[in-house]
């Protein structure tokens, strides 16, 4: 997940630095990112509510719920999850978003953007030390400290680091294709050594593959690779909200038929391959339909309301 919060920071740097001269950018911030979010969000709620009741005949409890509703479940140890399925890293990003103005206002240099990475990983150490030293049992604390946003705050700031490297003027003067695939290169290097060797600086609990997402993503921004930016991935990163949240639910309708691809392949790999292509095409009709239909009405009532106001 470390990849989607480094992109979401820089993504939405770029968008708050470029509405700099608009009135009431905060309160159109947040109006964007709850019409951005909440309707799939609400939708898959509701659906998630009724499927747990008719095929697992369960019942989840009022309080539960309502922290679903208001979307602060991230706060809550042994419910940081989310009733939706693979949902925590929603409860993440709106904890995010409703502390970005003040990341940003408190990260208005470089050296104070630094001195807040800083700090976030500062308190990233305190709070996943304290949950180890908690009463809480061995099970919610391993699901709390995956989840909880104290623990990927550096990541969304290295984020915001990546764009302020890429605004600025030294950096400009730098670009080229040539330093975009080096800067790929370096990130694909710092990401392999980690990956193979089990190197880490530390248990904090944090995700040390963050940086060189940090690099990966200002190399691709310099030097868009063919390979990975191309006419199908933009499609999938205008869809990719829906297809997150619309994959487990597919992935589970699907398992009966995993079982018959596994049964009937000769090989592993081709069974593997298989399975990632019915899924694929399964999911990408219903995650446009779940796009076109909730999400991009929901973003143009959103537009309607900052204008309205």
């Amino acid at each position: 997940m470390a990849l989607f919060f480094v992109v979401s920071a820089f993504t939405l740097s770029i968008s708050w630095h470029s509405r700099k001269e608009v009135s009431h950018r905060t309160r159109n911030f947040y109006i964007r990112r709850v019409f951005r979010i909440v309707p799939l969000f609400y939708f898959l709620l509701m659906l998630t509510l009724v499927r747990d009741w008719f095929r697992f005949h369960a019942i989840h409890s009022v309080k539960e719920i309502l922290v679903s509703v208001v979307m602060l479940y991230n706060l809550v140890p042994g419910h940081s999850g989310g009733i939706v399925w693979a949902s925590w890293t929603i409860g993440v990003e709106m904890l995010f978003y409703l502390m970005f103005p003040l990341v940003m206002k408190l990260g208005s240099t470089p050296v104070r953007l630094v001195a807040c990475f800083v700090g976030s990983l500062v308190l990233a150490i305190v709070f996943y030390q304290g949950v180890q030293h908690s009463h809480l049992s061995q099970s919610i604390k391993a699901g709390f400290l995956l989840t909880a946003l104290a623990v990927h705050i550096p990541v969304f700031v290295l984020g915001i680091i990546a764009y302020t490297i890429f605004a600025s003027k030294r950096f400009r003067q730098l670009r080229s294709k040539w330093v975009g695939g080096a800067l790929v290169a370096v990130a694909l290097t710092i990401y392999l050594t980690f990956a193979y060797t089990g190197m880490y600086l530390g248990r904090v609990g944090t995700d040390w593959s963050a940086p060189a997402y940090a690099i990966l993503v200002l190399g691709l921004v310099i030097c868009p690779l063919t390979p990975i930016v191309n006419a199908v991935t933009r499609f999938y990163g205008r869809i990719s909200y829906s297809v997150y949240l619309n994959h487990p639910l597919v992935i589970v309708l699907l398992l009966p038929v995993y079982a018959r691809i596994y049964k009937f392949a000769q090989w592993p790999l081709l069974a593997l391959l298989s399975c990632f292509a019915v899924t694929l095409a399964v999911l990408t009709p219903w995650a446009y339909l779940t796009y076109r239909l909730i999400e991009q009405p929901g973003i143009r009532l959103g537009s309607r309301l900052i204008k309205s106001l």
